[in-house]
């Protein structure tokens, strides 16, 4: 007498050739691709949070600079106006400084990085690439206004001011 299977389907001879090993294994392996890949793009964001591209415009300034300078045979103004901006500003709580090429905003234990946009008509301008968020402030100190539209349109965010401002204002004693 043939053994059945509980289906009733016999002992399961004549159904076929069974898939070769790597096909019965298949699942395995798409579950194993996608781990990798997933694994992949974490450490791509990862290094692209904590080590952005370094700006193109801060490599070609002091080329620009430099032929602008020859041209206009002002270099003794360009440098005292340069040298006049501060590279460092307060706000309530929070910092904002020039550090390598780059504006640095900490406040508490968030940093945020800022590349250099622009610096002329009294006011800077910077762009977080993380965020894809534009900043700026009149240089003596004031109104930080953010565009999140590619600087059509601005929202003031908070006030910023020169430290030496503080020691001005500080009374004395």
């Amino acid at each position: 007498m043939d053994e059945q299977t509980p289906d009733g389907s016999g002992d399961g001879a004549g159904e076929g050739p069974e898939p070769p090993k790597f096909f019965r294994n298949i699942n395995a392996w798409i579950g194993g691709l996608t781990g990798v890949v997933i694994a992949l793009a974490g450490l791509y964001s990862a290094i692209e949070r904590f080590w952005p591209d370094t700006p193109v415009q801060s490599a070609a300034e002091p080329a620009v600079d430099a032929s602008a300078n020859a041209s206009t045979g002002n270099e003794a103004d360009e440098d005292a106006t340069a040298a006049a901006l501060p590279l460092s500003y307060k706000a309530v709580d929070a910092t904002f400084e020039k550090t390598g090429g780059m504006w640095v905003y900490t406040r508490g234990e968030e940093v945020t990085r800022y590349q250099e946009v622009s610096r002329d008509d009294g006011k800077t301008v910077v762009f977080d690439p993380m965020r894809k968020v534009y900043a700026r402030w009149p240089n003596a100190g004031g109104m930080v206004e953010e565009s999140a539209d590619n600087q059509a349109s601005w929202s003031d965010s908070f006030d910023v001011w020169v430290p030496e401002a503080d020691a001005a204002d500080a009374p004395a004693g």
